[in-house]
């Protein structure tokens, strides 16, 4: 969870979860590292490229998380749980993400979790030659996210590949 401070200052980047509103905009989270463009695909704030970007139909997380955002204060954790669809990126021994909720209307939930503080967990398998997990589950500090149905999105050709929990898998275990 993120300490209370504040947003304009400059401050180490550190893991977390944060609620953030105004969904639809070009917007940065400065405690956690993480920008997004309009389309809620997240990037590392330093400008590092990341390994690769995946999305996931079908996401939900449970656990705690600060509130942020608009305000520029990053407010108290709480217990929370958001579905919708998800965006992520592997990075700088980083997963950092956005949950996006299914109605515009709820917050999204950002995060960023060190890749040696997170265990992956895997059920099901889908796929006739080729077998792949019907669920990755993710278990950072602050709680679970599960994602289903990932492609891999190829953001310099504006296309994507479904079928890419294997990428997401490997990308994880580096």
């Amino acid at each position: 969870m993120l300490p209370h401070r504040n947003l304009n200052e400059e401050a180490d980047v550190t893991d977390g979860t944060v609620l953030v509103d105004g969904r639809g905009a070009a917007r940065k989270e400065i405690g956690i590292g993480v920008r997004c463009d309009a389309k809620d695909i997240p990037e590392p704030l330093s400008g590092a490229k990341p390994v690769g970007w995946w999305l996931a139909a079908e996401a939900s997380y449970t656990g705690s998380a600060s509130t942020g955002g608009e305000t520029p204060n990053i407010g108290d954790a709480r217990e929370v749980s958001v579905s919708g669809t998800a965006a992520l990126a592997v990075a700088e021994g980083r997963i950092i993400g956005i949950v996006s909720a299914n109605n515009r209307g709820e917050p999204a939930l950002w995060f960023a979790w060190s890749l040696t503080q997170v265990a992956v967990q895997t059920t099901g398998s889908q796929g006739l030659l080729r077998k792949r997990p019907t669920t990755i589950e993710v278990r950072g500090t602050d709680g679970t996210l599960e994602l289903m149905s990932i492609s891999r999105l190829l953001r310099n050709m504006g296309s994507y590949h479904s079928g890419q929990e294997g990428s997401l898998l490997r990308a994880l275990h580096s």
